[in-house]
């Protein structure tokens, strides 16, 4: 009778031992190994991480190390975790401001991509939504303040008779407190002011407005590609770079306000899984996505293998990477390339474009070439108002100026010369 009891006490512990070591198995399976490899090259923040809910949202968790984020916070919420992994800081595309002095070719890339015969038949890419998730936007710039597409549901006043953009209520019910001009995802807010110029300087190249203004005492004239189209300020970057949990809420709010293009002038390092495949999901979207390919001199088909770069690196049907060329026409020394990953060429050198405060600058980077290929993917959208996202983008793509030399997918460079509907 006694070794039965025995038998069963031991039966009763080895069950209980197994079901704690199950639970323990399944809990690091919800923590992605992806990010564990020593092959993995990021930055991560320290005792931070990123948590992908079953629901959808994306939320960082910190003040834990990761034996406790395992052992407690996963354990806690178990059935409502799809997935999680530590948090990185992004390696964004480094693209350089140049002295006026040093930019001697004006507005070359107009010229070269052949946009005058369309913006002669009156197309402006008039009210197409426009996403720049960056670094925020000068919103009161005289060249871009028309072009904000302001939220109408965070617009007029609430039943208070107070004014709903800054009433600290979600009106319309979106999930964003008083996203009237956009939204900053580094300070939480309603407010996605520009802190470093870049976001300004790629909502410029893609929209502002073509009448002159003053800058530092001279007139600079900056033309958008399409100084008609609505763009949707997005702030996910700060002084000291952005991480991959803000990244991908800049995009999942593009989609919440409707973008019907997103521009992404920025690049990742390959740690995260949670990122590209967040944009991944955006292919069953009524969307358009313009990656630029980043400024490395890499191939992205051979050694972005070994390293990607998000989003370049990503194969999307609905994605186009956008590598830059200078004003002879050749692939600029810093572009990244690839027959595969990079889909066309387009202006990236000594690009004028709008600076905050009123003023105006001069960029080098596939961070301005990202935005030529968006402004034009918008007069597209204005010229064939029937035509599908892809088919605009098989429109751009079937109709490149072909150089052999290019070594991207279409072995072209942007060009609308005979695109006039």
């Amino acid at each position: 009778m006694i070794a039965s009891i025995l038998r069963f006490i031991l039966f009763i512990f080895l069950t209980l031992n197994i079901i704690s070591c199950d639970n323990s198995a399944n809990e690091s399976k919800k923590f992605d190994e992806f990010n564990k490899t020593q092959a993995c090259r990021g930055n991560k923040v320290p005792n931070e991480y990123i948590v992908q809910w079953k629901s959808g949202k994306i939320s960082k968790v910190t003040g834990m190390n990761q034996e406790q984020f395992l052992n407690n916070y996963i354990q806690k919420h178990y059935d409502e975790i799809k997935t999680s992994e530590p948090n990185y800081k992004l390696n964004l595309i480094d693209d350089s401001i140049k002295p006026f002095a040093t930019c001697t070719k004006g507005n070359w890339g107009v010229d070269s991509i052949n946009v005058k015969s369309l913006w002669s038949s009156g197309l402006t890419g008039k009210n197409v939504l426009i996403a720049v998730s960056d670094s925020g936007v000068d919103i009161n710039h005289p060249s871009l303040k028309n072009r904000i597409a302001y939220n109408i549901g965070e617009s007029g006043t609430d039943s208070n008779g107070n004014d709903k953009s800054t009433n600290g209520i979600d009106d319309d019910k979106n999930g964003y407190i008083d996203d009237y001009a956009g939204y900053d995802f580094v300070d939480g807010d309603g407010s996605p002011n520009d802190i470093s110029g870049h976001g300004t300087g790629v909502a410029g190249t893609i929209a502002s407005e073509h009448a002159p203004f003053k800058s530092n005492g001279s007139n600079k004239q900056v033309f958008g590609i399409a100084p008609g189209a609505k763009i949707i300020p997005i702030k996910f970057i700060n002084r000291t770079g952005a991480d991959t949990q803000a990244a991908v809420n800049s995009l999942k709010y593009a989609v919440t306000r409707g973008a019907q293009i997103i521009n992404a002038s920025w690049g990742g390092n390959d740690c995260s899984s949670i990122l590209p495949n967040y944009i991944k999901t955006l292919e069953q979207k009524n969307l358009l996505f313009v990656a630029a390919s980043g400024n490395e001199y890499k191939d992205l088909d051979n050694l972005g293998r070994l390293n990607p770069t998000y989003p370049a690196s990503l194969n999307l049907k609905n994605q186009i990477t956008v590598g830059a060329i200078g004003f002879f026409g050749n692939k600029t020394d810093f572009s990244n390339y690839g027959r595969n990953s990079v889909e066309l060429f387009a202006p990236g050198s000594e690009i004028i474009t709008l600076a905050p405060n009123s003023g105006s600058t001069c960029y080098d980077g596939t961070s301005f070439a990202a935005p030529i290929v968006s402004g034009a993917l918008a007069l597209l959208m204005e010229a064939y108002p029937s035509a599908k996202p892809l088919e605009i983008k098989k429109l751009i793509l079937d109709n490149t100026r072909i150089d052999q030399n290019y070594i991207n997918l279409t072995k072209g460079a942007l060009d609308l010369g005979n695109l006039s509907p």
